[in-house]
């Protein structure tokens, strides 16, 4: 009989590649989500209305749950606060909600909870409020008494990510514009960060931290680059000022680009984000998808899904 997986944020960028890795397996998944129909693609899952932020609407989701991935959470926000209230708060309110027959919980971080590096053994902390809420909503989970893996994602790519899109989309049109930069980032695929939580559930090792890449490390204009060269090879690459982030960063205070580009992102958009996947590698896990055949990939699901026009 196949194990029973709550699995919250559902109907997310990566939990929407995990709902249909895990189901593809075999397992019995339960998915949350805070609106019903709500789901990008219709899986064959029984679907749950509830919201981490109302501990009411938990009241026994986790009864007859053998594993819990919580990937529902707040990476964009108008104000600060937003982010504790969800990513800590809402994460403590289901961790007060589980049942006693849960067998191991699994929470989907981000590499904002270590904080920016250039290198992967450097050590850091988080520099946003993104990160801070992140961090502490891993410091709850690692007080349970159940096995716990806790999996920072580096930068998120594939179907439905909207935020790379950006550069898809302006490649498409013959003209990147980005600031000049220096920094270096790590970068994966979603649906090897799906396998990640695959790898975690299978392993049901006890209070680890993976940190997941796809091995490389790259200078943020490699990844333009690499975008152009698929999408249009003759598209121009505009480089500006580097001083334009932190000039947007500033006018962002004022609310006038929405939780698009925040203060929040904005920052870290000013430095490194590599990540250690040194412990994960070692347990024998490895990425599939290179990033040439990942963004061929991505390119030809945004035209088939029309998301050029």
């Amino acid at each position: 009989m196949s194990e029973t997986i709550l699995l919250t944020g559902a109907n997310g960028f990566l939990g929407t590649a995990a709902a249909e890795l895990l189901l593809k397996i075999g397992y019995n998944v339960k998915c949350m989500v805070r609106r019903k129909n709500s789901l990008k693609k219709q899986f064959d899952c029984e679907q749950i209305v509830a919201d981490i932020r109302n501990p009411s609407s938990l009241s026994g989701i986790t009864k007859q749950v053998d594993i819990v991935v919580h990937a529902a959470g707040l990476t964009k926000a108008r104000r600060s606060s937003d982010f504790y209230e969800v990513n800590f708060g809402g994460t403590k309110n289901l961790i007060n909600s589980l049942d006693k027959n849960v067998k191991q919980f699994i929470y989907i971080s981000s590499l904002s909870a270590a904080g920016p590096r250039k290198d992967p053994k450097e050590s850091s902390s988080p520099i946003s409020h993104y990160g801070r809420s992140k961090l502490m909503a891993e410091n709850e989970v690692k007080k349970l008494k159940i096995p716990t893996t806790i999996i920072r994602p580096p930068a998120l790519y594939g179907p439905y990510d909207r935020d790379f899109f950006l550069f898809f989309k302006l490649a498409k049109s013959g003209y990147v514009i980005v600031p000049k930069s220096d920094n270096f980032l790590s970068l994966m695929h979603v649906s090897d960060a799906a396998r990640s939580i695959l790898f975690a559930i299978k392993n049901r090792e006890n209070k680890v931290i993976y940190e997941i890449d796809d091995d490389t490390i790259y200078k943020q204009y490699d990844i333009i680059k690499c975008i152009i060269q698929i999408v249009n090879s003759s598209a121009h690459l505009i480089r500006l000022p580097t001083g334009i982030t932190g000039i947007l960063r500033f006018l962002s205070y004022t609310g006038i680009f929405g939780t698009l580009l925040n203060p929040d992102k904005l920052k870290e958009a000013q430095y490194s984000w590599v990540a250690d996947s040194s412990y994960i590698s070692s347990k024998g896990f490895f990425p599939a998808i290179t990033l040439e055949n990942g963004i061929k990939s991505t390119s030809e699901w945004y035209e088939n899904n029309r998301w050029y026009r």
